[in-house]
């Protein structure tokens, strides 16, 4: 089950659903729905997106942290 995203967060995972009104991102095992009204761009399916939310109600949109596990010298 999908909560409601806390505005007051940053939200990193996996974009993995888009409908009419909501969109939803995997957070580790849990997920969280977005407001769709509250982007200008809807990010796309399957990518890693880190969201935060501005004064406004706004969402914020950034590429997401990855991590590797390769080893460097």
């Amino acid at each position: 089950m999908a909560k409601e995203a806390d505005k007051s967060q940053r939200h990193d995972g996996v974009i993995v659903h888009a409908d009419n009104n909501k969109i939803y991102h995997q957070i580790g095992k849990n997920f969280v729905m977005h407001s769709k009204s509250d982007f200008d761009i809807v990010p796309d399916i399957g990518s890693a997106k880190s969201i935060s939310y501005d004064a406004q109600g706004k969402a914020i949109v950034a590429q997401a942290v990855k991590l590797s596990r390769g080893r460097s010298r």
